[in-house]
């Protein structure tokens, strides 16, 4: 995202199994016009959190992303290491 900040610039970001939320607040620092932190499990969400207390505007939302309408008002969606172990759905 910081490399490349072209494909966010000015977009509406979705940040899917956030955990942190590097990948969505580094879209917004780098000039996305919305960001949302989703991920299944609330405590995930913690990043929007971290967010706010350092002034950066972005919402957090807990989502189970297996279904199309989660994603669907979304121009540009980030993830990072969201498929791994045991229980990750199958894609």
């Amino acid at each position: 995202v910081q490399k490349y900040p072209q494909y966010v610039a000015g977009r509406s970001v979705l940040d899917l199994g956030c955990g942190c939320g590097l990948a969505g607040i580094s879209a917004k620092l780098v000039g996305a016009a919305s960001v949302r932190l989703a991920d299944l499990e609330p405590a995930a969400c913690w990043g929007a959190r971290v967010a706010a207390a350092n002034g950066v505007e972005v919402e957090s939302i807990v989502l189970d992303w297996r279904g199309d309408e989660a994603v669907a008002d979304a121009d540009v969606i980030v993830a990072c290491d969201v498929l791994w172990g045991d229980t990750a759905p199958r894609v």
